[in-house]
């Protein structure tokens, strides 16, 4: 029935396919008959517990096997088993971590999924947390697919490890000139994105009368005197960034207009020309018909960061400039 259900449907759009070429066909067959993602992390789950079996009998040629050709290093997998203090006798069940990634826009297109194995006790009284980061499909490069990494920790302290978690999206320009911003277009977000990629865009230009307007009146001056520090830890030449969480809704609707709208902003993987990167997190009241001036930002922080992420997917802060 599933089957009988899909093809129709795929029919029934090859019409509307067939005039914006055969890529875009394609990509609508590979969605309906390919992997759901669910399936698409059970694979990438069973790689981690097989991973973790060949740990177990200590064979790095099959943990060397289970590995991405982009990460895959050999001595690091025999530096890993070597590292393990004792056979392993016992460990808990394996917890698959499915929370939503920054750098993830289709969890489909680049499946990485997380998997924990805790309590992982050895015959010399050891006890281990074994961290797997792996990809069971990548629309950006075969390579990817397979165990990225693995790290193993004894407490909070990382023993060892193999292998590197890779972070791929496709990068959103930042506009080079302010967006003509519809505050009370029915999608909220689509109107909170082009607001905060409008504060990207004076960023990217250097125009600071137009990035300190963006803020609440109450900390404008502190906008305008922190302004010269964020050229210089950015460089000045922002590009493109990979994902913005904004808040959705976060406010109320009347008829053909917002009457409040606010909440916190997240802006991932901010580049400059030098390949370095930043995150931004701002609290912004984008419309009050209460209390007009309160509306703008009332907080915010741009963070230098590592451009190595971690394997909870995180990029680890080098220094900041905070304006609240």
């Amino acid at each position: 029935m599933k089957n009988l259900r899909n093809a129709l449907a795929i029919l029934m759009l090859i019409p509307v396919f067939a005039l914006s070429g055969c890529s875009d066909l394609i990509e609508v067959i590979n969605i309906f008959t390919g992997p759901s993602v669910r399936e698409l992390r059970e694979e990438a789950v069973k790689m981690s517990t097989d991973a973790f079996d060949a740990i177990k009998n200590r064979d790095d040629s099959a943990l060397s096997k289970l590995f991405c050709p982009n990460t895959l290093d050999k001595d690091q997998i025999k530096g890993l088993l070597n590292c393990i203090e004792g056979d392993i006798e016992e460990c808990s069940e394996p917890v698959e971590y499915n929370l939503p990634i920054h750098f993830v826009y289709d969890s489909r297109d680049y499946t990485i999924v997380r998997c924990d194995i805790e309590d992982v006790r050895t015959k010399d009284g050891k006890n281990y947390l074994m961290r797997f980061i792996s990809c069971s499909n990548s629309v950006f490069d075969k390579g990817d697919k397979g165990v990225q990494s693995v790290a193993v920790y004894e407490g909070d302290h990382l023993v060892c490890s193999a292998g590197k978690v890779l972070e791929r999206y496709d990068k959103k320009a930042i506009p080079d000139k302010p967006i003509d911003v519809d505050i009370n277009q029915f999608s909220a977000q689509q109107a909170q994105t082009e607001y905060c990629e409008n504060i990207l865009c004076y960023l990217a230009t250097g125009d600071k009368e137009a990035f300190v307007s963006m803020f609440n009146g109450n900390i404008k001056s502190r906008a305008e005197n922190s302004f010269d520090d964020i050229m210089s830890l950015t460089g000045g030449d922002i590009k493109a960034y990979s994902r913005m969480d904004t808040p959705g809704n976060g406010g109320s609707w009347a008829k053909d207009h917002w009457e409040r709208m606010s909440g916190p902003v997240t802006v991932y993987d901010i580049n400059n020309s030098k390949d370095e990167i930043f995150e931004i997190e701002m609290d912004i009241v984008f419309v009050n018909l209460d209390q007009p001036s309160n509306e703008g930002i009332t907080s915010f922080e741009i963070r230098k960061v590592d451009p190595v992420i971690s394997d909870t997917f995180d990029h680890a802060p080098l220094d900041k400039v905070n304006i609240s």
